[in-house]
């Protein structure tokens, strides 16, 4: 009798274990049924908005059966668009776009509804490249001499928004040189460009939209995150002129808490074969001159909890700043 009792037992586990698995693979299958919106955490015509639509455009419906409804949701340094993807029903059906700063800086130094553990990383698809630059008929063609003239002038500074990696930079200048300068925030580096070019400020920092206009000679960089940049190649570096400045960033793509394993694979292979596409590399390395770079889900939860033990370091040094 206990026999029987236990492989009837038995029986309705494997039954169960059956029907779940089949209900996954076939969740797994039928994924997506229905466009999925994307939030784009920056305004329209700016680096991440850009490169997500050149995304878009090849993803469907070659690697995707939906496409992506593209939603932008500027302001406050990308964390309102990452606030709205935070508070989103875990289905797959709503996904968003983060820069480092509204990731990993803003959440350490104001109250925002979300950490980076009510998020859940998909992938990266691209670096921020970002440039001090001035007007073109500025008097100043070396950040050495920018530095000088502010220790006895006023200078403005736009970036894409208070404490966003791009103000950080500046600050962290500041710090360094003794110096400080006036921040104007805005929405965006579209934004951030004109107000430069309009003669509004003084210097722009930002990540993404200036190289169009530096190309052009509409504006002059006179220094460049990172490594560097492939079509800047005469724009010296902050460790060519001997400054140590945090500046990397990367645009990823998240979820909200709780997505489900499934879905994040689905969406990180998906996007990984748009990335590794020829036309993606060319219009956003070349024609756009952002940085191309692939991080999978697991890599880029490792770096933005590597860059939170970082920034928290950081921003050990700016306590009089932060509000």
């Amino acid at each position: 009798m206990k026999l029987k009792i236990f492989n009837f037992i038995m029986f309705i586990v494997v039954v169960i274990f059956v029907c779940s698995y089949n209900i996954v693979f076939a969740d797994y299958e039928n994924y997506p049924e229905k466009p999925i919106e994307c939030i784009i955490s920056f305004s329209s015509g700016g680096s991440s908005d850009l490169t997500m639509r050149v995304f878009n455009s090849l993803l469907f419906p070659e690697y995707l059966s939906q496409p992506l409804v593209l939603i932008n949701k500027p302001g406050a340094g990308g964390s309102l668009g990452l606030s709205e993807t935070a508070r989103a029903k875990p289905d797959g059906y709503t996904i968003g776009t983060a820069a480092t700063s509204g990731l990993t800086i803003i959440p350490l130094i104001r109250e925002v509804p979300y950490s980076i553990e009510d998020l859940t990383p998909i992938c990266v698809l691209m670096e921020f490249i970002g440039n001090i630059t001035v007007a073109k008929d500025a008097p100043w063609n070396s950040l050495d001499e920018l530095i000088e003239y502010s220790r006895e002038n006023t200078v403005k500074y736009s970036t894409t928004g208070a404490w966003t990696l791009d103000d950080l930079v500046i600050k962290q200048l500041n710090k360094i040189t003794g110096t400080e300068w006036v921040h104007v925030p805005f929405t965006g580096s579209p934004e951030a460009v004109h107000a430069l070019m309009s003669g509004v400020v003084d210097v722009s920092c930002t990540y993404g939209s200036q190289l169009p206009y530096i190309k052009s000679g509409e504006i002059k960089a006179l220094a460049i995150c990172g490594n560097g940049h492939p079509l800047l190649p005469d724009v010296p570096t902050f460790e060519e002129y001997g400054y140590d400045i945090q500046s990397s960033s990367v645009m990823g793509i998240l979820g909200p808490k709780d997505l489900p394993q499934h879905i994040v694979d689905k969406l990180e292979k998906a996007f990984y074969n748009v990335y590794h596409n020829t036309d993606y590399q060319v219009l956003v390395g070349e024609k756009l001159g952002y940085g191309v770079t692939w991080m999978g889900s697991e890599e880029y939860n490792r770096l933005n909890k590597e860059t939170i033990k970082k920034m928290s370091e950081i921003l050990k040094e700016y306590d009089e700043y932060i509000e």
